[in-house]
């Protein structure tokens, strides 16, 4: 189920102290150096934490909209980030199921001026990530 993330990361001390300060409430953290998951052998190659924007599944209008109503609901702990993190540690990725096919084979997919402007308030990057075809077809 592609999801709309909010990823920051930086270096331990900064996501630390943002993480023991914040309102926020992270679906993932990770450190530098610690496993990637309890029962992995695989090490954090850095620091940082996710916030779930939106359960959209892979509707990228839907993703959108609520990304634009959790910026804005949210103004002071994005500022927060920004301050503590600074511009280009951290981004949201919309997560999208690949709808390309021989009728179309290369889709297009639009973010509003609106969320464009609001993220980039925040210093946010903006990333894309495809899943594979819906249902996994």
């Amino acid at each position: 189920m592609p999801d709309c993330i909010l990823r920051v990361w930086g270096p331990t001390r900064t996501v630390r102290t943002f993480l023991s300060r914040t309102t926020l409430k992270p679906c993932a953290t990770f450190f530098k150096g610690e496993p990637i998951t309890p029962a992995s052998s695989r090490l954090s190659r850095r620091s940082g934490f996710n916030l779930l924007v939106s359960r959209a599944d892979g509707d990228l209008p839907a993703q959108c909209r609520d990304a634009l109503i959790y910026l804005r609901g949210n103004a002071n702990e994005m500022a927060a980030i920004h301050s503590a993190f600074g511009a280009g540690h951290a981004q949201l990725d919309f997560g999208l199921w690949d709808i390309s096919s021989e009728n179309i084979p290369w889709p297009r997919f639009t973010l509003s001026h609106k969320l464009v402007a609001e993220a980039g308030r925040y210093g946010l990057e903006l990333e894309l990530s495809f899943y594979g075809p819906p249902g996994g077809e």
